[in-house]
């Protein structure tokens, strides 16, 4: 059992799931992708997709220079997509544009925001953002819930209002795969590095709604249902 995959680049995609759809009109859109237990380091964009959906990804480090657009998870008119238990680092973290919509954000460790272009009705919960303290400097934890009692704004806009995490951690989430927080080195573990290349494993059923279970090891996988 390999206990972790890296990705490493400099510069342009990590893994792309567009299908080349803006410049091949007749391309099939990829649909039901699960990215899972990865590290995806130093591009350009961590993760794109475009025109498509159903994807989850879980478990996953994904780190990027802050210089310039380099940022983690980038949706352009994608719908139905789980991001959780992830640490992103970028500028920004998670990109939704092109109304991008029905997605659900939850309980990862975010570093560098989200940014909406166009975007459309999404979830945004119970995650925690490396610059909260220093937005919200009063802000103070309810009871022992882990959850600081002010909303954290990732986005406001005259068109669009003032969206929000309603409930957003005090503390970083535990990954499974790496512990890592976004403000800490990058995750040291016996790992393949993967230069340009994944793994696909082809699967029928996997993903089920599951919160992050603590320090426990698991193989990388990036499967298509």
């Amino acid at each position: 059992m390999v206990q972790g995959y890296t990705i490493q680049g400099n510069g342009g995609t990590g893994i792309d799931l567009t299908n080349n759809l803006t410049q091949i009109p007749s391309a099939s859109a990829i649909w039901n992708v699960t990215v899972e237990n990865l590290r995806i380091m130093n591009f350009n964009f961590s993760v794109e997709t475009n025109a498509c959906g159903n994807d989850i990804f879980y478990n996953d480090y994904m780190a990027n220079g802050t210089n310039g657009f380099r940022g983690g998870i980038f949706f352009w008119g994608t719908h139905g997509c789980n991001i959780t238990c992830c640490t992103i680092s970028g500028t920004p973290a998670i990109d939704l544009d092109f109304v991008s919509s029905n997605n659900s954000i939850t309980e990862n460790n975010l570093s560098g925001g989200i940014w909406l272009q166009l975007g459309g009705s999404n979830t945004v919960d119970r995650n925690y953002w490396s610059d909260y303290l220093t937005k919200y400097s009063n802000a103070t934890e309810i009871g022992s819930s882990g959850i600081g009692d002010t909303p954290y704004v990732f986005y406001s806009h005259g068109a669009v209002g003032v969206l929000q995490d309603n409930h957003p951690l005090m503390k970083p989430v535990a990954l499974p795969l790496t512990g890592a927080s976004p403000d800490s080195a990058v995750p040291e573990f016996p790992s393949v590095i993967i230069v340009a290349a994944v793994l696909f494993q082809w699967q029928q059923d996997y993903f089920l709604q599951k919160r992050c279970p603590l320090n426990k090891a698991v193989p990388a996988q990036i499967s298509r249902k």
